[in-house]
């Protein structure tokens, strides 16, 4: 598996390209539906499935440019369905197949009613769920600080040895963020 991420828009949204051989997802496209497209040709990739982690346009601007020029199926979890034009709807324990690996669907509400992680292999790709030090917010419409907390503490049962992908800033791992992030050391003690 590799990971290529690019950071795209106004919002500094970081987009995600996971491929395995000539085949690729890509994770948040944001922006920039060109520059994207640019890389998946200069690598040969095959795009199969446009993910939105969820609904905020941050996050999905680029969907339909992307799924016109490469026919790849744009996915969103059925709750953030209002926000986005989606071929396929993502449910809670759901696979998606790519070569070899596997992109398991684990639904983590609170920054949206249908957030989600992507957790391949050792990798989490947690969307606008949480940052280095901090998490998403909840103050917009559809946020829960509820369900975000619970979302939270699903995700430090991990090994700390996952490696964080959010949707802004830089990467982490859920061992670092149990140590030094506030929100998830207060959940885990």
């Amino acid at each position: 598996m590799t990971v290529d991420s690019l950071v795209v828009g106004e919002l500094q949204t970081n987009c995600y390209i996971i491929s395995s051989d000539a085949e690729a997802v890509i994770i948040d496209p944001g922006a920039e539906p060109q520059q994207i497209l640019d890389i998946l040709k200069s690598k040969g990739l095959n795009l199969k499935y446009i993910i939105n982690t969820h609904g905020h346009f941050d996050h999905v601007e680029a969907n339909n440019e992307l799924a016109k020029a490469t026919r790849a199926i744009i996915c969103v979890h059925k709750q953030d369905r209002g926000w986005v034009n989606a071929q396929k709807d993502l449910e809670e324990g759901e696979d998606l197949n790519l070569k070899e690996i596997k992109l398991k669907v684990i639904h983590t509400p609170g920054h949206t009613p249908g957030s989600i992680s992507i957790l391949v292999e050792n990798s989490l790709f947690t969307g606008d769920l949480i940052f280095e030090g901090s998490v998403g917010r909840t103050d917009l419409p559809g946020g829960s600080w509820e369900d975000l907390n619970e979302s939270l503490k699903r995700i430090s049962s991990l090994p700390d040895s996952i490696r964080i992908y959010p949707g802004h800033g830089p990467k982490t791992s859920i061992g670092d963020e149990k140590k030094n992030n506030p929100f998830l050391k207060n959940l885990v003690r």
